[in-house]
């Protein structure tokens, strides 16, 4: 993959930032955490600028099934970190991920990162040795059009040459148009898994 650096791309600062989420061990409910529960769901959220968890829509879920039902409303009674765009403004978030309240060490924690799938494929001619793949988390804000206008590193993640070739291709995965309880288009920032692969050689073509 040729890496072409959007004028965005260097200039993601570390303010543009997904939530920070507020959930603590204290947040377990006690009986799930007694008999040593872990579960998962895989939902669409919105979280509204001043970090509230405005919309959480399960779409799959994994491990024990009562505390899933629970993760939602978990997530809906906490004020979080709002997510910001670059300039440091507090934006509306929309992303679809996988939320979950597990117990360090226990074996359903593999399975429950399986469960998020990447939400763009893309092909590249090589990767680092031994690796068939590469996923790579970016934060990108979106337009009132749908159209990405900055690009960078997940919380916690370091600008690097993977991050900056994800970000310079992240408009090709459509965006969808975000629109506000009171019906107008708004800019939101967003979370995407990209996941990179090295393109198939092309097959011999017989004389």
């Amino acid at each position: 993959m040729e890496i072409a650096m959007p004028f965005f791309s260097l200039l993601a600062a570390a303010s543009l930032a997904a939530p920070g989420y507020s959930i603590k061990l204290n947040d377990y409910p006690d009986k799930a955490l007694e008999m040593g529960k872990s579960a998962a769901i895989l939902a669409d959220v919105v979280v509204d600028p001043k970090g509230k968890l405005v919309r959480c829509e399960k779409l799959d879920t994994f491990g024990d099934a009562e505390l899933a039902d629970e993760i939602c409303k978990i997530y809906e009674t906490k004020r979080h970190e709002p997510a910001h765009f670059a300039n440091g403004e507090p934006a509306w978030f929309m992303e679809r991920d996988v939320y979950r309240m597990f117990i360090p060490g226990t074996p359903t924690r593999t399975a429950i990162d399986t469960l998020r799938k990447p939400d763009a494929i893309l092909e590249v001619n090589a990767l680092p040795p031994g690796m068939e793949t590469l996923d790579a988390l970016v934060v990108i804000a979106i337009d009132e059009a749908g159209e990405v206008t900055d690009c960078g590193p997940d919380v916690g993640d370091e600008p690097s040459p993977v991050i900056q070739a994800v970000c310079a291709n992240a408009d090709v995965v459509p965006h969808d148009v975000f629109t506000t309880p009171d019906g107008n288009a708004a800019p939101y920032v967003s979370r995407m898994r990209f996941r990179l692969q090295v393109a198939a050689a092309p097959s011999d073509v017989a004389s």
